[in-house]
C-alpha cells in the first residue's frame, strides 16, 4: 500500500493508462488496462516476475485494492496479463486478440518525466578558471555543481574544453556530461527488478516487460527517497527536542 500511496501521488499508473488504446468493450472486461499495469508493475516491485505468480496473486486482497480493484475483487490472471503484455505499439480495433495498444515514445517520455520529477534537488552552478602546479601548461574551463541531495552534499566538477559562449555551465553539465553515466546506472539497477529476464518469445513484449520493471524501479526509488526525507525531517525534531530538553534540565 506505500507502493501504491507513491505512485498516487507521482500520478505513475494513470499516465502509464494514457499511453495504452484500448479497443476493447469496457462493459465487458472485467480487467481495464488502468488495473491491469499496476498489478503487474506492483507485483515486480515486491519481487514477484513470472506471470505464474498471479494465478494465487490475483486472490490477494491487498494487491487487489493497491491495483485499484473495489471490495478486493478477484485480478486479472496469467493469461489476461500474458494478451495485455503481447500489446501491438498501434492495436486493433479488429484483431480479436491484439486489442491493445500502447504509444512507445509517449512511453519513453514519461520515463523521462518521472526521473525528472523523482530526482529534484537543490543545486547551483558556476565555473572558474585553474591551473595546476605542473601538469597543465595553461588555465582550463572547470564548470562546478554544488547540490544538497538526500540530505549530503554531491559536489561535482568537470573540465571542459568547450566555449563558455556555447555551452552555459547548467547546460553543459546536464547535457553531454551527465546524460550517458545516468542511462548506465539506470540500467543497472533496473537488474534488481527483473528488467534483464526478456523471456517472451516477441520483442515487443520483451519491450513491455522493460517498461513495467522501470515503472516497478521508479516506485521503489521514489519510496525510499521520500522515507529518506521523513527520516531526516524526524531526526531533525528530536535532536531540537533533546536540546530543549537538556536546556531545561540546565537551568
Amino acid at each position: 500500500m506505500l507502493l501504491r500511496e507513491v505512485a498516487s501521488k507521482l500520478g505513475i499508473f494513470r499516465r502509464l493508462a494514457q499511453r495504452f488504446t484500448d479497443f476493447r468493450s469496457r462493459d465487458r472486461c472485467e480487467h481495464g488496462v488502468d488495473e491491469m499495469l499496476p498489478q503487474r508493475a506492483l507485483s515486480l516491485a515486491m519481487g514477484y516476475e513470472d506471470l505464474n505468480d498471479h494465478d494465487p496473486l490475483r486472490h490477494d486482497p491487498l494487491l487487489s485494492l493497491a491495483a485499484g480493484k473495489r471490495d478486493a475483487e478477484a485480478l486479472a490472471s496469467k493469461s489476461t496479463l500474458r494478451r495485455l503484455e503481447g500489446a501491438r505499439k498501434e492495436g486493433c480495433a479488429e484483431d480479436r486478440c491484439k486489442r491493445i495498444g500502447y504509444n512507445q515514445e509517449a512511453i519513453d517520455r514519461l520515463l523521462v518525466e518521472l526521473f525528472l520529477q523523482a530526482r529534484r534537488a537543490a543545486r547551483a552552478f558556476t565555473e572558474f578558471g585553474y591551473r595546476t602546479c605542473k601538469s597543465w601548461p595553461r588555465r582550463r574551463r572547470v564548470v562546478a555543481k554544488a547540490e544538497q541531495i538526500q540530505g549530503k552534499d554531491n559536489p561535482r566538477y568537470v573540465v571542459t574544453s568547450l566555449a563558455a559562449g556555447a555551452w552555459k555551465p547548467r547546460a553543459l553539465y546536464e547535457q553531454p556530461d551527465c546524460v550517458r553515466g545516468e542511462m548506465e546506472n539506470r540500467i543497472k539497477e533496473q537488474l534488481s527488478l527483473f528488467a534483464g529476464r526478456v523471456s517472451a518469445a516477441i520483442m515487443r513484449a520483451n519491450q513491455l516487460q522493460l517498461y513495467l520493471s522501470a515503472m516497478a524501479y521508479t516506485l521503489i526509488e521514489t519510496s525510499g527517497a521520500r522515507r529518506s526525507r521523513e527520516q531526516n525531517w524526524h531526526g531533525r525534531r528530536q535532536r531540537r527536542s533533546s536540546r530543549g530538553c537538556r536546556k531545561s534540565a540546565r537551568s
